[in-house]
């Protein structure tokens, strides 16, 4: 389009005045890359130029046509259609309500749009220069002038970038900190590389959709908050590649209507920062699985959906709560940040300058490459479960309680077989004046959560009314029998005359000795 001239839309009447073209500005802004479109349901006015898109405004169209008027339209013009610039535009403006009608405006020619999106196998990087493509085994760049896709100005990179693979051999801060943050454990920093290439990779695939859960290692329900493990700078590294809506946890609720009302429909990370203690991950459910509603205060609601909604990172100094169930379970992705930063160390005291605002052009350039690098990563071996810190122990406290864990810790020092009422009557009683409003159902669930965690296994008695729990303290061929109290075994509470007879006809059979011959 820069090459090619564009006739500025007038004319010169026979008494010479100049004249402006309704329809004619129409084309003219047309040839100036305007159109009209719909994005997720919402019509838009919008500028292409080379395959960018950017939604523009009604004033905006006057400024680039005036623009390109005052850059064209020379002596030499005014010469030749006998007619100066300050005429053109004064007859433009005799016509600027009209020609900013929406009435007018309509007349424009409508652009279906086909953006460029990530498919299971590639990821895209939109830079202010280039196209980067990334797969499980190359990387690449394109010019923008050979896609065959539309591009969002609002997802452009907003800096240039130059693929030159030995970067990666350079010392890259970002890396050193995510290396750090994973305790230089091999075996972790791989987890939290592919952490970062999923979260980059927009691709939404419905088996593998989940929320990434950013937890401290050290065990904050037990009142040690410290926070400053390096949750917030690596959230903030994945605001640098995709756009991302970074929301407060501190003032969230997922109840509310308006909780996502600075989503937009390019945003590609949705980020909740330092979520509250009791925040319950169920609230994020149908957002990761069914799609995303954007509702604002006074604007019609906009629902993306699912394959193209945004992805989710959570970050908390607490065990994010969420219902019992594989299905949860398969939604969630969480990580634990090492102690290597918080209050003895910052990041500042180990790299001795600010990430992002303090660097020059090559570090953002080995930057540009370690995030691509991770997006490879993550599409040649897909997510990968992180070696757990404390994380199995924080579910503990999360769904049993801290109070109730001490006091089986210390009933289990004694005794093996539990009868369930009674052992409810005594927790009940050393527990007066805590928040604990535990019915009997539920202080056995938590009880078998407690049982199954610690790994003890255990078997509810007699198994018509299970009001005992015995715990399994050994195999059978390891047990030392000593008595008949030692005797662990499946039984039933004989309390009526009929079940009585039963007993003594089955002890008669099973001591008779032509039976025993027998068998």
């Amino acid at each position: 389009m820069e090459n090619k001239k564009i006739d500025i839309p007038f004319e010169v009447t026979d008494k010479g005045k100049v004249r402006f073209d309704t329809y004619g500005y129409i084309g003219y802004t047309e040839d100036l890359g305007f159109r009209r479109t719909k994005i997720f349901g919402v019509e838009h006015l919008v500028r292409i130029q080379n395959n960018i898109v950017k939604i523009v405004n009604k004033s905006d169209i006057i400024h680039v046509a005036l623009e390109y008027l005052d850059e064209n339209f020379d002596q030499k013009s005014e010469l030749e259609y006998g007619a100066t610039k300050y005429e053109i535009k004064n007859a433009w403006i005799n016509k600027a309500r009209q020609i900013s009608e929406d009435a007018t405006l309509s007349f424009l020619r409508y652009e279906e749009l086909n953006p460029l999106r990530d498919t299971q196998e590639i990821s895209y990087f939109c830079y202010q220069n280039t196209v980067v493509k990334v797969q499980a085994k190359t990387i690449e760049t394109v010019d923008y002038r050979d896609l065959e896709h539309h591009v969002f100005y609002d997802q452009i990179i907003q800096r240039g970038f130059s693929y030159d693979e030995s970067c990666l051999g350079e010392f890259i801060p970002f890396r050193q900190f995510i290396h750090n943050v994973a305790g230089n454990i091999e075996e972790r920093i791989l987890p939290f590389e592919v952490m970062i290439g999923y979260m980059l990779h927009t691709f939404q695939n419905p088996a593998l959709a989940k929320a990434i859960i950013l937890l401290d290692s050290i065990v904050n329900e037990i009142g040690l908050i410290e926070g400053g493990t390096g949750k917030s700078l690596l959230v903030r590294g994945l605001s640098y590649m995709r756009f991302l809506c970074n929301i407060s946890g501190k003032d969230f609720s997922s109840s509310s209507g308006f909780a996502f009302q600075r989503v937009t429909p390019f945003t590609s990370i949705v980020a909740i920062n330092d979520i509250k203690e009791n925040q319950n991950f169920e609230g994020f459910f149908g957002r990761i699985t069914d799609g995303f509603t954007i509702s604002r205060k006074y604007k019609h609601d906009i629902f993306i959906a699912f394959a193209y909604g945004p992805k989710m990172i959570i970050t908390s100094n607490y065990y994010v709560k969420s219902p019992s169930g594989n299905s949860t379970e398969r939604r969630k992705h969480e990580i634990e940040l090492s102690t290597h930063y918080g209050k003895d160390l910052t990041v500042y005291d180990d790299f001795g300058h600010h990430f992002f605002d303090d660097w020059k052009e090559d570090q953002w350039l080995g930057f540009d490459h370690y995030m691509l690098h991770c997006v490879k990563l993550y599409l040649e071996k897909g997510l990968v479960k992180a070696p757990p810190i404390n994380l199995e122990l924080r579910k503990l406290i999360s769904e049993v309680g801290l109070e109730l864990m001490e006091f089986l810790d210390q009933i289990l020092l004694t005794k093996t077989k539990l009868h369930k009422k009674e052992l409810f009557a005594e927790f009940r009683k050393e527990s007066i004046g805590s928040r604990y409003q535990l019915s009997l159902r539920g202080f056995t669930i938590r009880l078998k959560k407690y049982l199954e965690y610690k790994g003890i296994g255990y078997v509810e008695t007699p198994s018509n009314t299970k009001v005992f729990i015995e715990v399994i303290t050994a195999k059978p061929d390891e047990h030392l029998i000593l008595t008949i109290n030692d005797v662990k075994t499946d039984y039933k509470t004989v309390d009526t005359a009929n079940k009585m007879t039963r007993l003594v006809n089955q002890l008669q059979k099973f001591f008779n000795p032509e039976n025993n011959t027998e068998n």
